[in-house]
């Protein structure tokens, strides 16, 4: 089924911009990478917990890496999954960003 007009536009725009945040993921995942490298390198470190970092910037880049890759081939082949797993996927980082403000408490 394809679409025409004005909605073709906007498949255009929803494949553009999940592309960009697929990239800020590729993006994410790799300066979490070099950090954590930067890290180890070091002889002396200041805090075990410094290393925490790293790893939460990792896990948030591949999230959003999946998350923004199913948009992209959500929006190419007009999939009604991959375009409910996409907003599912952003129900869920935008819970865990709201109970992180809050920190932690309900």
């Amino acid at each position: 089924m394809a679409v025409e007009g004005c909605m073709r536009c906007v498949k255009f725009l929803v494949f553009f911009f999940n592309f960009l945040f697929w990239l800020c993921g590729i993006a994410l995942i790799v300066i979490g990478i070099y950090v954590q490298m930067e890290l180890n390198n070091t002889l002396i470190m200041s805090s075990a917990s410094a290393s925490g970092a790293p790893i939460v910037i990792i896990v948030v880049g591949v999230v959003i890496f999946f998350v923004s890759f199913f948009g992209c081939c959500g929006a190419w082949k007009e999939s009604y999954c991959m375009v409910t797993t996409v907003r599912e996927g952003a129900r869920a980082l935008a819970e865990l960003g709201g109970r992180g403000a809050q920190g932690g408490r309900e």
